[in-house]
C-alpha cells in the first residue's frame, strides 16, 4: 500500500522547505504561474498532438492514409477523454510553476545524494 511512501513524503518535505524559503524571501510572487483555462488545454492538445505526430513520423510504421485516420480519432478518443476529465476538474487553478520546478531540481539532488537516507539515519 505504501510502496513509494518515502517518495511521497520526501517530495511533500522539499516542497515545505522550497515554499518556506521563497515564501521567507517574498519571491513566490515573482515566479511565473500558470492557469489551467481553455487557453492551457487548446495548448496543451496541441503540443500533445504535434509530438504525437513526429513520433509517429520518425518510429511508426506508414499507415495508408484511411487507417492514418481512423487510428487519430480513436487514439485521441481514447487517450485524450482522460485528459479532458483531469484538466477540467482543475479549470481555473493557478499553480506556481517556478514552485514545482525547485521542488523537483530539490527532490533530484537530495536523492541522488543520498541525504535522504543520511538524514532519516540521524532522526532515529
Amino acid at each position: 500500500l505504501l510502496t513509494n511512501g518515502s517518495d511521497c513524503l520526501l517530495h511533500y518535505m522539499c516542497s515545505l522547505c522550497v515554499a518556506a524559503l521563497l515564501y521567507t524571501l517574498g519571491a513566490l510572487s515573482w515566479l511565473p504561474t500558470l492557469t489551467i483555462d481553455a487557453t492551457f488545454m487548446v495548448v496543451f492538445f496541441s503540443i500533445d498532438f504535434a509530438l504525437n505526430c513526429l513520433v509517429y513520423s520518425l518510429s511508426s510504421e506508414s499507415f495508408g492514409v484511411h487507417r492514418l485516420l481512423l487510428h487519430v480519432v480513436y487514439g485521441s478518443f481514447n487517450t485524450k477523454t482522460y485528459f479532458l476529465v483531469v484538466l477540467g476538474s482543475l479549470c481555473g487553478y493557478s499553480f506556481n510553476v517556478g514552485l514545482m520546478i525547485l521542488t523537483g531540481l530539490l527532490t533530484l539532488v537530495v536523492k541522488r545524494y543520498g541525504l535522504y537516507q543520511k538524514t532519516l539515519r540521524l532522526c532515529r
